[in-house]
C-alpha cells in the first residue's frame, strides 16, 4: 500500500487509530457520554459525533466532525467557549488549570464574594498574665450589621489557613478546622448573629453553613499566588460565567 507523501497515514487512509482514539487520552477534551454510540464505522471521514464535555465551564456540547475534535485537543474551534480567539484562550487556560487542579473551580465559584472579604479587625494578644494572654481589643457584636460581626470574625483566619497551606493540602486544612469552625459558628448563632442553614443555600454572609467556603477559596487562592501558580483569569471568567447573578 502507497502512503501519500508527508501526510499522516492514520489521518489520511483513517488506518490504526482514530481521532477518536487520541481524544479518550487527551488529560483536558474530557467527555461524559459515548461517541461511539451508534457509529457504525468511526474511521469514515464524514461522520459526525455528538460531544458533552465533562468541563461545562470551558466547553460546549456540539456535532463535531474529526477536525472539530482536534481542534478542541488544540484549545480551540466550536467546543471551546469564546467568541474570539482571546476569550477561547481565557477558558482553554482554565481548563488547563482544572486538569492540574481540581480545586480551581473552588476558587472561581466563590470569586464573586471575595471583595465582601475586609475586615478591619485584628486579633493582637498581650501577656500581661501568668495564665494565658487577653485580646488588645474585643471584638464587639453589631446587630444592626450580622455581616460585619461575622467577617471580623472569620477574615483572619485567611492569613492563618494561608501559613497552613504551606505544610497541609488543602483538603487536610478543611478536615483540621472543621471542629474549629463548628464552634465558632455555634457561638455565633447563640449570640444571635447569623443562622444555620444549607452548606451551600443561601449564599450568603450570614449563612454560618456556608461562609466557611469563602475563607478556605479566598486563603487557597493567596497561597497559589504566593507559590507563583499560574492562574486563569479568575476576575474575567467571573464576569461571564456568573454576570446574571446577584450577590447577596
Amino acid at each position: 500500500m502507497n502512503f501519500e507523501k508527508n501526510k499522516n497515514p492514520y489521518k489520511s487512509l483513517r488506518i490504526g487509530r482514530t481521532v477518536l482514539d487520541e481524544l479518550k487520552n487527551h488529560s483536558i477534551c474530557k467527555y461524559l457520554n459515548d461517541p461511539f454510540e451508534n457509529i457504525e464505522d468511526p474511521r469514515d471521514p464524514n461522520i459526525k459525533v455528538w460531544i458533552n464535555p465533562s468541563d461545562q465551564t470551558s466547553f460546549i456540547s456540539n456535532w463535531c466532525s474529526e477536525k472539530d475534535l482536534r481542534d478542541w485537543m488544540e484549545g480551540k474551534g466550536i467546543m471551546v467557549k469564546g467568541n474570539t480567539i482571546e476569550e477561547k484562550k481565557r477558558y482553554w487556560d482554565y481548563a488547563i488549570s482544572l486538569n492540574n487542579d481540581r480545586e480551581i473551580w473552588f476558587i472561581l465559584y466563590h470569586w464573586r464574594w471575595f471583595k465582601k472579604l475586609v475586615s478591619t479587625f485584628e486579633i493582637r494578644n498581650k501577656k500581661n498574665n501568668f495564665y494565658g494572654s487577653y485580646i488588645f481589643k474585643k471584638l464587639k457584636v453589631n446587630y444592626k450589621d450580622p455581616e460585619k460581626t461575622i467577617l471580623d470574625v472569620y477574615v483572619p483566619f485567611i492569613k492563618e489557613i494561608q501559613d497552613d497551606l504551606k505544610h497541609l493540602d488543602i483538603y487536610k486544612i478543611k478536615r483540621s478546622y472543621k471542629d474549629v469552625f463548628y464552634g465558632i459558628n455555634r457561638v455565633l448563632y447563640c449570640l444571635g448573629v447569623g443562622s444555620l442553614g444549607a452548606c451551600n443555600t443561601p449564599e450568603t454572609i450570614e449563612n454560618l453553613s456556608w461562609v466557611k467556603d469563602l475563607i478556605y477559596a479566598r486563603a487557597y487562592y493567596l497561597h497559589l499566588l504566593e507559590i507563583k501558580t499560574k492562574l486563569p483569569d479568575f476576575e474575567w471568567l467571573s464576569n461571564q460565567i456568573y454576570k446574571n447573578d446577584k450577590i447577596l
